[in-house]
């Protein structure tokens, strides 16, 4: 076992919050109190067991960044924006089943693919072309069915049900459609029937570029919303919305006043003396995962829903060497597990570190073919009840 000091450095372009006035009477289901301690906590006090999913690799389909991964049907539908352009599906096991990637204008081509969700009800994958103005439609094994017209300007979307779709704008100008206006969340038919609008923003916001990666997150059959400058998550349905989460940072969030008429230059300023919550998490039946970003480095605090302690430290005690590859949440699976991925060349810097701290026939598979130009590892933590 060793001392850990958990701190997980992620990309600052990704975003960072504070609160939002008109939401400052609304009462949350939990209240989150982001105290950072210095005091010794085990992972095993919070993670029950630790496995992986190592993916297939082949330089067919090698995946450079996991930048959305759902998990369905005993698939794995995975996202690299950057390298690869593609949608690959794995099953469980990480063998490789598919990939969508043909890029191009026409039927079945993409553009640019700039997310994706699932439509479980109809077991298709559906894939938003932001630039190329269309969404595709294909089924579980990559084959194209239809496309249409984005309705209005959104860079993120999440299929509540067949007939409800949650619509991130991000901020985006849709001044010329009366219906969405200046709002950040759309609710409605991926046909832009819109159902209802929430969360208004101002002319000014349209010129703060910081954004976290996800403002909508799937987890199993719920859906979830973070608004931007807002530590508050909600869960949405077609026709309601609830406060989950709210998590007070006390006096080391950035003060209200400050985020008015923020510009990016005061907000990177800010955020070397101020915490911040970047937008991560993951929602469990046993609990939940929050990645607080302090100037001291970035920690995950952690949340059990039957007795509702927290545990949120700089120093964790590693005592099974997976939990080495703990890191800000990526997403759940099945309920019961918070999921996590790392590269390859991450894992092989610390093989003989590993090798040393016990556990060497679990270590040792997962070394086993694992190399540079190896696909990244998915990590399963499940949660347990502290």
């Amino acid at each position: 076992m060793k001392l850990f000091y958990s701190s997980i450095f992620l990309v600052l372009a990704t975003s960072f919050y504070a609160c939002k006035k008109t939401q400052n009477t609304e009462k949350a289901q939990v209240q989150i109190n982001a105290t950072l301690s210095d005091k010794l906590i085990k992972y095993s006090d919070i993670i029950d067991s630790a496995s992986y999913i190592k993916l297939e690799t082949d330089s067919s389909f090698v995946i450079g960044n996991i930048d959305k991964l759902l998990f369905e049907d005993q698939k794995l539908f995975i996202m690299d924006r950057s390298l690869s352009e593609s949608i690959f599906v794995f099953d469980e096991k990480g063998k490789f089943l598919t990939k969508i990637n043909k890029k191009g204008q026409g039927p079945g081509e993409f553009v640019e693919i700039r997310d994706f969700t699932i439509d479980t009800a109809k077991k298709q994958v559906v894939l938003l072309d932001l630039k190329g103005r269309k969404i595709n439609f294909y089924d579980y094994t990559g084959r194209y069915l239809t496309s249409s017209k984005i309705p209005f300007l959104f860079s993120e979307f999440a299929c509540i049900n067949t007939n409800a779709f949650a619509f991130s704008t991000a901020a985006a100008n849709n001044s010329h459609n009366k219906k969405i206006k200046n709002n950040s969340l759309i609710i409605g038919k991926i046909n832009g029937e819109v159902k209802r609008v929430l969360f208004p923003f101002q002319t000014w916001e349209l010129s703060f570029s910081y954004f976290n990666q996800q403002h909508l997150r799937s987890f199993g059959n719920k859906t979830f919303y973070y608004p931007r400058y807002s530590n508050k998550i909600y869960q949405l349905s077609a026709d309601s919305l609830k406060l989950i989460y709210n998590i007070d940072l006390e006096k080391n969030g950035i003060p209200e006043d400050k985020m008015d008429h923020i510009t990016d230059q005061n907000f990177r300023e800010l955020t070397k003396t101020y915490t911040v919550f970047d937008g991560n998490y993951v929602d469990l039946a046993e609990g939940a995962c929050f990645t607080i970003n302090t100037p001291e480095g970035n920690f995950n605090l952690f949340y059990s829903k039957k007795s509702g302690n927290i545990k949120y430290s700089k120093a964790y005690l590693i005592d099974n060497p997976l939990f080495n590859f703990i890191g800000s949440p990526v997403t759940s699976y099945r309920d019961k597990f918070m999921v996590s991925t790392v590269k390859a060349h991450h894992i092989l810097q610390q093989k003989n570190i590993l090798l040393k701290d016990g556990g060497k026939q679990l270590v040792k598979a997962l070394f086993s073919g694992l190399t540079e130009d190896s696909n990244p590892v998915i990590f399963l933590y499940r949660f347990k009840s502290f």
